[in-house]
């Protein structure tokens, strides 16, 4: 029987197409929810120092979770909830990941936050399960999740995490991929012509107008589409997004409230 591999995008903004079935979570040992019992305590202390030191340093959240039953659940539906109900990633930023692993349905997972996406695409989250699975084919599970582990690291880390402090609707070319916050009014969702160099950007983008009239534009994911009609409010939510153009002034989209 071949182990299975999933590949998803998690999405913090928007739960409600999932089920809210509660699943019961032991108490973690640093970043690992190992109910399974298939990780030394040595490595899990290891690997969770490395996770620490990564959180600290760039902001990112990574976690660890091996899990005797599903419930019921489709592992898609299982894992979407476990990460929801212990919240993997920081609050706007949505640059969480999950690695979970169902050792007696032979299948693993790898989640990824919605803001963690423009960095780590579908294509290369698939390749980094297909690197892992023959180690945890042979049991050898804390081989394929440290693998996992170095090629989510070596990604995240090479974007700023940190909300600038930023209030002027004025960019320049230092603020190039940062991230900021601001209140804007949804104006309309356009298509564009122009090349999507990542493969996760929607072909969509949503304009939005700031209080002085000052017009810029958000590009979604393909994967948090069906979320737009959240965002066409007479409100001026609270966006989260990293800085990618200056001329059109453009963001991606990591979050709004």
């Amino acid at each position: 029987m071949k182990l299975t591999a999933y590949i998803t995008i998690l999405i913090h903004l928007l739960v409600l197409q999932c089920s809210t079935k509660q699943i019961k979570i032991l108490q973690p040992e640093g970043y690992f929810f190992d109910e399974s019992n298939i990780f030394q305590t040595e490595f899990k202390k290891e690997i969770s120092d490395i996770l620490d030191n990564h959180e600290k340093s760039h902001g990112v959240q990574i976690v660890v979770h091996s899990t005797n039953s599903l419930n019921g659940l489709s592992l898609e539906e299982y894992s979407l909830n476990f990460a929801n109900q212990i919240k993997v990633g920081q609050k706007y930023l949505n640059n969480g990941a999950l690695i979970t692993i169902a050792p007696n349905d032979r299948k693993v997972r790898i989640e990824i936050g919605s803001g963690l996406e423009w960095i780590i695409s579908d294509n290369y989250a698939k390749e980094i399960v297909k690197e892992i699975i023959p180690f945890l084919r042979i049991k050898e599970y804390e081989k394929g999740i440290r693998l996992s582990i170095e090629k989510i690291i070596s990604k995240s880390s090479k974007v700023s995490w940190k909300i600038e402090n930023k209030t002027a609707n004025r960019f320049n070319k230092n603020d190039l991929y940062k991230v900021f916050q601001f209140k804007a009014k949804f104006i309309s969702e356009e298509l564009t012509s122009e090349k999507i160099e990542n493969e996760n950007q929607n072909k969509y983008h949503l304009m939005f107008e700031f209080k002085k009239d000052d017009s810029f534009r958000i590009f979604t994911t393909i994967h948090n589409q069906y979320q737009l009609e959240f965002l066409k409010t007479n409100d001026f939510p609270l966006i989260t997004g990293r800085l990618i153009n200056l001329d059109p002034l453009t963001f991606q989209l990591l979050d709004f409230d």
